[in-house]
């Protein structure tokens, strides 16, 4: 055995056998057999309050064997050997026996119990000073096996989405793979797969085609990611930061006996964020994905890169940030009048999967509707008088705006309380998508190397038939909402509406009793 004081090692220099010297008020560094103390019988007084609470002293024993060897020169001439049980967590179970060897070759056998064991993490007290020797150390104290690691929070809300978005990431594989395979179907024919215009290298050529395919599923897994709200835990945490304040400047919350206002320590989301997110990117990547069944599975970009870039960021974020932070879908009076509504909103009834799957359908629904309408729409022989045609940018971009307007209008539809920050949000990011586009179109930039937006914006403005179609798109995919919205309206008023019949009962009951 080799000595130490606990004053000369940290706790992690320490080895089983090691005999440590602890002094008073100092807390053991490991978990360690007692040998001996400064006190004639072996005792000393422990308190374990940093272990299980209590701060009383706790009397421990070192065998009658050991105990006069109250000195480092003493405990040199000790020979022994101490066997015991593999590390476990239980503070109060210990078993155990050492085995000291004198001049006789016998050795003398002393059994071991928790009363001989000092736990790391307690501290000596009212005792000058012991020794002891290591039997638990590092991760294998009784200390360390009894810790267990902080689990962090999450509200159901999060819990939900979190499981939504790996619904959404087998639905962004299963349309990588399935334009993967599409493409190889439709490159089956020679014809298709190298064209007179568009003729394969040698090298190209001798690729092996697990490797080919293997490539081009990465490319539609790049070209389709935007269906993953990934923006979406950052609009979370700032919902979170600004919400924080808004419920620290409530008066409602002051208390005017200790000047204080609301420490807010946490803020939840509003439960209808992810769904609108979510609903934002399907939307958004859908088009993207049909445009492929039409371009040869090419992985042609429907959108220009500058427009991908800037539809998360600048586009449709503040929107949905602004109703996060001021929807209110009930009055605060109807919530205090009514507990039953909590108990609802504790049950996270937005973030159920029926309103899941109606935001997923409906976003399926208006992508199509975004597409296909803009396709038909292409059929026509111009759209222009004097019969210029438009191409494959125009196409896009005319979805794109379809696009940015529906899913901004949609929120507008669902929000209820407004207030100037709405309309300064929803407006202002309308009026700078336009601006954006004419500016972003109207210059030659020197830093691209294909011009393909220039003066594509306001071309596809300067007829009359694209800005009828533009509107008609965004009408026929809020149609659902807004008479989804008429037909709520209607029910809710004639639920307030009281029977007419029920007071001429209740007057006849009266008559009948005698208290007309």
């Amino acid at each position: 055995m080799a000595f130490a004081s606990n004053r000369e090692k940290g706790p992690r220099f320490y080895t089983v056998g090691d005999v440590v010297e602890v002094q008073a008020n100092e807390t053991f560094p490991c978990d360690l057999i007692l040998l001996s103390s400064c006190t004639s019988d072996g005792t000393c007084y422990v308190t374990t309050a940093s272990l299980d609470g209590e701060s009383n002293c706790k009397t421990h024993y070192a065998v009658r064997d050991t105990t006069a060897l109250c000195t480092a020169e003493s405990i040199d001439t000790l020979r022994a050997a101490i066997e015991c049980e593999q590390p476990q967590p239980d503070l109060y179970k210990f078993v155990g026996r050492i085995n000291i060897y004198s001049n006789s070759l016998e050795a003398v056998a002393r059994s071991l119990g928790p009363e001989n064991l000092l736990l790391k993490g307690a501290t000596l007290k009212n005792t000058k000073k012991i020794y002891g020797v290591a039997v638990y150390t590092g991760m294998e104290t009784k200390m360390a096996l009894n810790y267990q690691g902080k689990s962090q929070k999450r509200s159901a809300v999060e819990k939900s989405i979190n499981a939504f978005l790996i619904v959404y990431l087998f639905i962004l594989l299963t349309k990588a793979a399935v334009c993967t395979t599409l493409k190889y179907v439709w490159q089956s024919n020679p014809y298709n797969d190298e064209p007179w215009y568009n003729q394969k290298t040698q090298k190209e050529r001798e690729t092996l085609k697990v490797l080919k395919m293997f490539t081009d599923f990465l490319s539609f897994m790049v070209l389709f990611n935007f269906i993953i709200p990934v923006s979406m835990y950052v609009t979370v945490e700032m919902q979170k930061f600004l919400g924080s304040f808004f419920i620290s400047w409530d008066k409602d919350f002051y208390d005017d006996e200790i000047n204080e206002g609301a420490l807010v320590n946490t803020s939840d989301l509003n439960e209808e964020l992810g769904q609108v997110r979510m609903y934002f990117n399907l939307c958004f990547i859908l088009p993207q994905f049909l445009y492929q069944f039409f371009c040869g599975f090419s992985q042609q970009p429907l959108y220009d890169a500058a427009y991908l870039t800037m539809y998360n960021i600048c586009f449709t974020s503040l929107p949905i940030l602004a109703y996060s932070l001021l929807e209110q879908h009930i009055n605060i009076d109807t919530l205090t009048s009514d507990p039953r509504l909590y108990m609802k909103i504790s049950g996270n009834a937005m973030l159920q999967l029926g309103p899941f799957l109606y935001w997923t359908f409906l976003a399926a629904f208006e992508g199509t509707v975004f597409f296909f309408g803009t396709y038909f729409l292409f059929q026509t022989s111009s759209l222009e008088e004097n019969a210029k045609v438009y191409g494959n940018w125009t196409f896009g971009t005319i979805v794109f705006t379809v696009l940015v307007f529906t899913v901004t209008l949609k929120l507008a539809l669902d929000t209820r309380f407004w207030t100037w920050i709405n309309h300064f949000v929803i407006w202002g990011s309308l009026a700078f998508y336009v601006f954006f586009s004419f500016f972003w179109g109207g210059i030659i930039w020197p830093f691209l190397k294909q011009q393909r937006m220039y003066f594509v914006f306001a071309q596809m403005l300067s007829s009359v038939s694209t800005w009828l179609a533009i509107v008609l798109l965004i009408f026929i995919s809020l149609f659902p909402e807004i008479l989804l919205i008429v037909l709520k309206n209607v029910r809710r008023r004639s639920a307030r509406n009281p029977n007419l019949e029920l007071p001429m009962l209740l007057s006849y009951k009266h008559i009948d009793n005698g208290y007309s």
